[in-house]
This record gives C-alpha cells, sequence and structure tokens, in this order.
C-alpha cells in the first residue's frame, strides 16, 4: 500500500478571525471576500484575477505566533479543474512535472527580481511544496484539513494504482483525475471512503465502490462529531443546520468550500497587487480596480494623488493615462528580455494574467508612478530533444504553438548528404522544395519528420526527424535529420541517389523567443484597450487579424502603408478607437481624443509590427529571427521601440527640459537676435 507523499500538513493555517498557533509556528490567515463569504460563488478567498487553467492565485497573510502579521503573501495553487481531469490531455504525472519546472524557473527568476520574491515559509527548495486538503467554512470562518470521516485521520490524494484499479477507477499515473481516501485506513484494511470534487465518468458511479462527491464526504463528517477529532464542527453554534437530526443533508455542503480538494502544489509569493488587466484598468480610472483585499484602514487604503495631471488644468490627463500604460508595457517587455537573456529559452505564456503588478509607495510620488511588474506562470515551455542538433526548440507547455501538420503525402525530397556520426549513426541532409518553404515559409523553427516507404529500386523503410534550415535563396530549404540507424547498404544508396525520393512529410511549428515577442504585441493591445466597455478582447482579435493579412501580404505589399490603413479603418469603426483608452469616456468630454495621432498611431503600430513576422516591418523578420547567443534581441529591439515613443511624449507633450529642447531653445533665441538685427 502506498503511503501519501511528502506533504505539509498546514495545521497552523487559521482563519482571518482566529489566533495563531500557540506552538510559535507561524500561521497563514486567508482573505476573504466578505461579499462571497456567505454566497453560493464558487470560492469565497480573495484572488487575483486569474485564467490559468494550471492554477489560481489567493491572498493572505503570514503571521506571526502572537497573530501579528509578518508579510503579506500571494499564494498560486493548483486548481481543482485540472485535479477534476476537466482538462484533457494531461496526467497526474505530467501535471506535477509541470510545477517542479514553474518552481525552479520562479525561484531562479525571483533571485533575478523577474519574479515576485518567493517567501520562504515552508523551508524547503529542492521541490515545489504540496499541502494536504483544505477546507473552508464560510459560517465560521475556520480553515481545516480534509479528515477521514471514518477514523478521523487525514486525507490525501491517492496515488496508488492497483487500490484505484480495485475500486474500478482510473489509474493516478495514467490519467488526470484526482481521488481522496484515507491511507490508514486503507493500509489496515478497513473499508476506505474514495472521494473525488465533482464526478466526471457517470458509468462508474455504478461501481460498488464508487467515488463518492465533494457534497457526500462533508455529510459523513456528522459521525466524527460525538468523537474526539480535530473537526471544527464540534461545538459550532451552526450544528444543527449542518447536520439535522432527521439524518437529512443539511447546510453543511454549502457551507463548507474547499481551497483545494486535493493534494496541492503551493509557491508563496510576496504580495504583489494587481495582474496587468486589472492595473491597466486602474490606470484608466477604474475605481473598482483599484480596491485591494487588505486589513489597513480606510485612510491607509487611500491611495492619494494618482497623476501628475489630476486636476488636468492643461488638458493632459487622458495622454498621460497613455504614456501610465505604455510604461506598464515597457516593463513587462523588460521583463521578458532579461528571461530571455538569462534563462536561453522562452516564456510561452506571456498572457495578461501571468504579468502582475505591485505597488511600492514612495513619499510625495503619484501612486502611478511607484509600481514594479513582474512575471508568473513559468514553467510552460518544455524543450524539444533533438539528438544531434544544436538548435534549441520549445514546444508551449499546453501545446498552443506545436501542433503537428501535414504537408503531403509525395512530397519530393533530394538527398543532398549522408553524415556518418562517431556513434556509427548517420545524419541525412536533403533539399526541400522551393514552393513548399516558400508557401509555408519553413525556418530553422520547424520540426519536420519524413517517412519514406519503398520497395523498388531499392527497398527502404525510413523514418527522418530533424529541422529545416535555409542556404543561400531562403527560399531554399535544407533538411538534416537527427542520427538515425542505417545499414552499409542503405547508406551507400542513399549517398549515391541523384532522384528524389516520395516522402510523407509532417510539420511541427515549434516556438521560441519570437513567440513571446509575439504575445507581447497583443498584450500592449490589451493594456491600451483594458477600459473598453466590453474588454479588450475585440481590439486583440482585431489587430491579430490585421497582422496575419500583413504576413500573407509580405512578399509584395507596401506593409507600412497597408498597416497604416488597417489602423485607421479599425480605429474609424470604433474598435480601435481613443475613447476606450479611459473608464467612462463621456465624463472626459474630449479629453480622451487629445492623443496627437501620431502618438496614438505610434502605439498601435508597435502592437502591430510585434505581432508580425515579415521583413522590412514586424519586430522580427521570421519565427527565427535571433541569436541564440543573445536570446533577448528581439524583445530588446520591442523595449526600444516603446522607449523612443515615450520620450517623444515625455519631451514634446508633458514639457520635459531635455538636450533637444535646450538646443531648440538656444536656436529660437538666435535667430529671433538676427531677425532683430536684419530690422536694425
Amino acid at each position: 500500500m502506498a503511503s501519501l507523499p511528502d506533504l505539509i500538513v498546514p495545521d497552523a493555517l487559521v482563519p482571518l478571525a482566529g489566533e495563531a498557533s500557540e506552538s510559535g509556528r507561524s500561521a497563514f490567515a486567508l482573505a476573504v471576500d466578505p461579499a462571497a463569504e456567505r454566497s453560493s460563488a464558487a470560492s469565497p478567498f480573495a484572488q487575483v484575477d486569474r485564467d490559468e487553467w494550471t492554477g489560481r492565485m489567493v491572498f493572505g497573510r503570514l503571521l506571526g505566533p502572537g497573530r501579528g502579521s509578518i508579510a503579506e503573501l500571494v499564494l498560486e495553487i493548483e486548481t481543482d479543474e485540472a485535479a477534476s481531469g476537466a482538462v484533457p490531455g494531461w496526467t497526474n504525472v505530467e501535471r506535477e512535472a509541470l510545477w517542479e519546472r514553474r518552481w525552479r524557473e520562479t525561484l531562479a527568476a525571483a533571485e533575478l527580481g523577474i519574479a515576485p520574491r518567493v517567501v520562504d515559509w515552508f523551508g524547503r527548495r529542492d521541490s515545489v511544496p504540496r499541502l494536504a486538503p483544505i477546507l473552508h467554512c464560510r459560517e465560521a470562518g475556520d480553515l481545516f484539513a480534509a479528515l477521514c470521516p471514518r477514523c478521523s485521520g487525514p486525507l490525501g490524494t491517492c496515488r496508488d494504482d492497483s487500490f484505484l484499479a480495485e475500486q474500478g477507477l482510473p489509474s493516478f499515473s495514467g490519467a488526470g483525475e484526482r481521488f481522496l481516501y484515507c491511507v490508514s485506513c486503507a493500509a489496515n484494511g478497513e473499508p476506505a471512503g474514495v472521494f473525488e470534487i465533482m464526478p466526471t465518468n457517470a458509468s462508474r458511479r455504478d461501481n460498488a465502490q464508487r467515488a463518492r462527491s465533494a457534497p457526500e464526504l462533508y455529510a459523513e463528517f456528522r459521525g466524527l462529531l460525538s468523537g474526539q477529532s480535530a473537526l471544527p464542527c464540534i461545538g459550532c453554534e451552526g450544528v444543527p443546520e449542518c447536520y439535522p437530526e432527521s439524518g437529512e443533508v443539511g447546510a453543511v455542503v454549502s457551507r463548507l468550500t474547499p481551497l483545494s480538494f486535493q493534494d496541492f502544489a503551493c509557491i508563496p509569493y510576496e504580495r504583489f497587487h494587481f495582474t496587468c488587466t486589472r492595473f491597466a484598468r486602474a490606470l484608466g480610472g477604474s475605481e473598482s480596480c483599484l480596491s485591494l483585499p487588505s486589513e489597513e484602514s480606510a485612510e491607509q487604503r487611500d491611495p492619494g494623488r494618482r497623476y501628475l495631471f489630476e486636476a488636468d488644468p492643461e488638458g493632459k490627463l487622458a495622454l498621460e493615462i497613455f504614456r501610465l500604460k505604455l510604461l506598464l508595457f515597457e516593463q513587462a517587455v523588460e521583463q521578458s528580455a532579461r528571461m530571455h537573456r538569462e534563462f536561453k529559452r522562452p516564456h510561452l505564456g506571456l498572457s495578461p494574467e501571468n504579468v502582475v503588478v505591485a505597488i511600492r509607495r514612495s513619499v510625495g510620488v503619484p501612486l502611478f508612478y511607484s509600481f514594479s511588474t513582474y512575471l508568473v506562470g513559468f514553467g510552460g515551455s518544455v524543450p524539444i530533444e533533438l539528438a544531434g542538433s544544436d538548435i534549441d526548440l520549445f514546444k508551449s507547455v499546453d501545446g498552443r504553438n506545436s501542433s503537428e501538420e501535414r504537408l503531403g503525402d509525395s512530397t519530393d525530397l533530394s538527398i543532398t548528404d549522408v553524415v556518418a556520426s562517431e556513434s556509427g549513426g548517420y545524419m541525412v541532409e536533403a533539399a526541400l522544395p522551393a514552393a513548399l518553404v516558400r508557401d509555408r515559409r519553413l525556418g530553422a523553427m520547424d520540426l519536420l519528420r519524413a517517412s519514406i516507404r519503398q520497395s523498388r529500386p531499392f527497398p527502404l523503410s525510413l523514418d527522418l526527424v530533424g529541422v529545416c534550415t535555409t542556404a543561400g535563396d531562403a527560399s531554399q530549404g535544407r533538411f538534416r535529420s537527427t542520427e538515425v540507424s542505417l545499414d552499409r547498404p542503405s547508406a551507400e544508396y542513399l549517398s549515391e541517389l541523384r532522384t528524389p525520393l516520395k516522402a510523407a512529410l509532417s510539420l511541427t511549428r515549434s516556438s521560441h523567443v519570437t513567440d513571446d515577442v509575439r504575445a507581447l504585441g497583443a498584450l500592449l493591445v490589451e493594456i491600451l484597450f483594458a477600459n473598453a466597455p466590453s474588454g479588450a478582447s475585440s481590439a486583440v482579435d482585431a489587430v491579430g487579424e490585421l497582422a496575419k493579412e500583413l504576413e500573407s501580404s509580405a512578399d509584395g505589399g507596401d506593409l507600412d502603408q497597408l498597416a497604416l490603413q488597417g489602423l485607421r479603418q479599425l480605429e474609424s469603426a470604433g474598435t480601435l478607437a481613443r475613447r476606450h483608452l479611459v473608464e467612462r469616456p463621456e465624463e472626459w468630454g474630449q479629453g480622451a481624443g487629445e492623443i496627437p495621432d501620431a502618438f496614438w498611431i505610434g502605439g498601435l503600430k508597435i502592437a502591430l509590427r510585434a505581432m508580425v513576422q515579415a521583413p522590412g516591418f514586424g519586430i522580427c523578420r521570421g519565427r527565427d529571427d535571433f541569436d541564440r547567443d543573445r536570446p533577448e534581441g528581439p524583445a530588446e529591439r520591442l523595449r526600444v521601440e516603446v522607449s523612443m515613443l515615450a520620450h517623444k511624449i515625455e519631451t514634446e507633450l508633458l514639457g520635459l527640459v531635455t538636450p533637444k529642447t535646450i538646443i531648440d531653445k538656444a536656436l529660437r533665441r538666435v535667430r529671433a537676435e538676427l531677425d532683430d538685427g536684419d530690422d536694425e
């Protein structure tokens, strides 16, 4: 019988209203959203707005023995949605490997200031901390470990595949569902109840030892009321309502909610306050997005002055908001470039949810000039191992950027060389049809699979995997395989072959830092249009479609002119209207429309250029437009573009004194003096 893994049983977890452990250990208090705590909301916990299937983030505080607040934290934890098997194609083993990668990369990024600081709460760094299942009572505010309703011992995720098979349930190692059970009861031969948060396969419900649901577990806690256990329900005034004497199911099924119904990975961060979209909305004037869960007094929570031109005496507030949103984006780009430089790999998860913001108040400085931007959601780029290849290839952990595509079942493949390796294998090199390379825009980021089957004139059964390279003319593609085993006659036949072979080709688009740059372009659109009434999705989609149109016209069109026309059309249609920069633009009069055309279109064009991969227009000329030794190059180019636009705004419209303004003033003075001399 398998034992539970090395879990941290959070016996020192306390609610906001409770007292910390008397043992001297630190405790953690979850921040609860008052509006959701006693409602039917799925989660009563105050959490970061995040639509990320692998994890969610909740606010809380680290407490000392006397319940004094040591630090405010954010916990990134696994979601029960993933643990229920609701995310298809993922096994528990793969998900745990993702969290181990995320933990290692997050620690490294935090050391460099790329991610928020990771708080050493659990005293372990060798592997990601995993906590036992935790339940929360909405009525009393208690947090407690999930207990076995038979023996009151702790429940944990069952990792024993043989035990699960006996119950007719999917295995832990080969499936995505997770099940709770009592390892003590199972080890002692006692009936061990098995529970899951939500039934996902109706056919399993007929099993004699079926998995019971979370509400059924809560109702079975009734059996612990008369004994000695750590169940917080004992002595609670709400027992008659939760566990009616009639034996009917009571209010307990609605009052208990899980922080996590399974063992869960946990990364504790030093407190940050916003996701990128929420902070962008706050910059644009959204009052609701500025409120934070905190125990500070109302006076302490008062943000005070937020902008330099708060009263807007010169009509510059809208322009200042535009500049602040560019600053938010510039910080995100800078952190991305730092990650590329330090890790030599892409993030592949640069969504608005994985860019977070912390407010660090400074005396005498407006609130919105005291923020820092960080990246989270690491571990999403998985290396593609190619023996014999010196090119680093990655795929996103959810497969978004690496789907396989068939190129044809009978494609000409002209063998150009067969190179023997030191280990006794061979690398096969071949020329690809120029039309295939041109039409599919193949490059070094593309993984090709070639299947060759022929019986005459020489029998061959060969499967090759490799990357596409280019030589001379970019349309002349070359294929170089990884090491393959060949007998001597086959190697000699291929070396002497002068006619093309017929091959079935398939293509997998791998990923690297250029995909991060494309994602950053979409992020800029998200930031600029976060205050649009229906959100930024329509603007992001529209600019994305325009980017595709420009890429399809890259061989012959004037992309700069086409881009300008496309952006102006989208602005005229209202999709990219300047009024969406701010909240409630009707209250601004014409203020939100006073951003000069050159700056507004300039900002949109930067986003578009990041999303387009084409020579002469895009930040990246192609998907492989980066130096392996300096992979930060594309993000750095993007950062320079944003910085130049921001500099123009600051110097020419905010009236800042710079060397250029000093020189211009001196030239005007000289011209005035010359004019006066002419008059004399």
